[in-house]
């Protein structure tokens, strides 16, 4: 009841909660208390073509996705702007642990790992993050400007990490530890990467153009690959310059 209302609110969430759709409105933080803070279900933070949800974070948060009814994710971006999320761990959802679709715009992702356990219910599905929904989706040009770092993509993921389509999408200082993994980032039609100081380990196809895409851009430096195989795809164009200042570790 308090994620939904209108007003501004600041929701601290102490144990567990079972809410298989949480929806979330506009100017909310939903904070976990403590080392335990669990949400089983999905966060749905979606608004409209014409009325955009904005200023959410997600902060100190589990999400264990397995009974999700946000359409089989764990925290839907859909018609969003302006997203934090912070220092969360997000597992076991059916279709993808955090996807960033339908225009949405502006969100960060930081501190915050994607994994899978045995309990996944789809286990042919363990596809963690998609950026961008189609190719021919008009109302994702010039948005979908997503950064990430400090994040950790670790045991059970099979691919996406993430797939891109569209969007200016900024990944760097993260940890690749995926093991047994199709591939890891994936830059499909029209996406624009910039890979930047993350550690790959162990991984396949580090980052790829993906099915072979020529519309995207892909730059990658200052990674460190260490047991990997396959491809690490590069080049296509310059990418772009982030509109923020950062630390490269």
């Amino acid at each position: 009841d308090y994620a939904s209302r209108t007003e501004p609110l600041i929701i601290q969430l102490s144990g567990s909660f079972t809410v298989p759709n949480l929806v979330v409105g506009s100017h909310k933080t939903l904070v976990g208390l403590g080392s335990d803070a669990t949400l089983h279900g999905g966060i749905r933070i979606r608004g409209k073509a014409d009325a955009f949800v904005h200023n959410v974070i997600l902060a100190n948060l589990h999400v264990d996705a397995a009974g999700s009814t946000v359409d089989g994710d764990g925290v839907q971006i859909h018609f969003a702007h302006h997203v934090w999320v912070d220092h969360c761990d997000i597992y076991d959802a059916a279709d993808g642990n955090l996807d960033i679709v339908h225009g949405s715009n502006w969100v960060t992702v930081s501190f915050t790992k994607f994994h899978y356990t045995n309990a996944a219910p789809d286990p042919k599905h363990k596809f963690s993050n998609l950026i961008g929904h189609t190719d021919d989706n008009p109302e994702d040009v010039d948005r979908l400007k997503v950064s990430f770092h400090h994040d950790q993509w670790a045991d059970g993921i099979i691919e996406r990490m993430p797939r891109v389509r569209h969007g200016q999408v900024h990944v760097w200082n993260s940890l690749y530890t995926a093991q047994g993994n199709n591939y890891g980032i994936g830059a499909a039609f029209e996406a624009q990467l910039l890979v930047e100081n993350n550690v790959f380990d162990g991984v396949n196809d580090p980052h790829v153009f993906y099915g072979g895409d020529t519309t995207a851009q892909l730059v990658a430096s200052g990674n460190l690959y260490t047991a990997t195989t396959g491809k690490m795809d590069s080049g296509q164009g310059p990418s772009f310059k982030p509109p923020y200042p950062y630390t490269l570790e």
